[in-house]
């Protein structure tokens, strides 16, 4: 928190905009070693029941908790505070859910931390295959954003970073610049790149028809061309 305020972050203010909030505190545990690793450890304060832990943890809530009213009242959603429970309100039965991880063997350690590594949800929202090449990433980007608006394209450059407008054919070698985001909607959350920029190394144009294959199949009695 004290890092936060000192760059320019008032707690007081931007409790009212969870958003920015956590935005700048994962910009901060992103670039900052010390921060995350003090992070870390309010974690494991708050879950050991940490007074002041506790009292900003209050303060999330009651603030998420206003916001999310307001969204319901918006909509003619009956959910009232008596209905909703924060995800830390959890904290007093995970020793319980340790232990049965722990018995089915699927905890393993990560970072000093106990983790469990489901496979239905490895790269969970980056697509990864595998073939004989290897791995394969595969990026997508909206046409439109969600007010409408066109995305731009990602822009298309050679080898000297000079701007090109041509169709990139597959088997050509380029170098791609990305962002990664985190996301969370409808309660479910995960990670997505966001194509940037190509850079073209070795073009392989893009090809309309088919190219004539040696040794491949041909029709007896039919020299007619497609």
């Amino acid at each position: 928190m004290d890092q936060l305020q000192q760059a320019g972050q008032s707690l007081s203010t931007e409790l009212t905009d969870l958003e920015k909030f956590y935005q700048a505190a994962s910009a901060l545990f992103k670039s900052d070693e010390s921060f995350a690793k003090t992070a870390r450890s309010y974690v494991v304060r708050l879950q050991n029941g940490d007074n002041e832990c506790l009292s900003l943890w209050n303060q999330f809530i009651e603030e998420s908790m206003r916001h999310s009213q307001e969204v319901y009242e918006k909509f003619n959603i009956t959910l009232g505070v008596n209905d909703i429970r924060a995800e830390s309100a959890y904290n007093n039965v995970l020793p319980i859910v340790v232990q049965e991880l722990e018995e089915q063997q699927l905890l393993v350690e990560s970072e000093g931390a106990k983790c469990v590594f489901l496979d239905e949800f490895k790269g969970k929202g980056v697509s990864v295959k595998q073939d004989d090449r290897g791995s394969i990433i595969k990026f997508k980007r909206k046409v439109a954003r969600a007010d409408g608006t066109k995305n731009p394209m990602p822009r298309l450059v050679d080898s000297a970073k000079h701007p090109i407008d041509v169709l990139v054919g597959n088997g050509s070698k380029v170098k791609v610049l990305y962002k990664s985001f985190d996301w969370t909607f409808a309660g479910k959350s995960g990670t997505s790149l966001d194509l940037q920029a190509v850079q073209v190394l070795d073009l392989v144009p893009y090809g309309e028809d088919f190219d004539v294959s040696d040794g491949g199949f041909v029709a007896e009695g039919n020299n007619e061309e497609f």
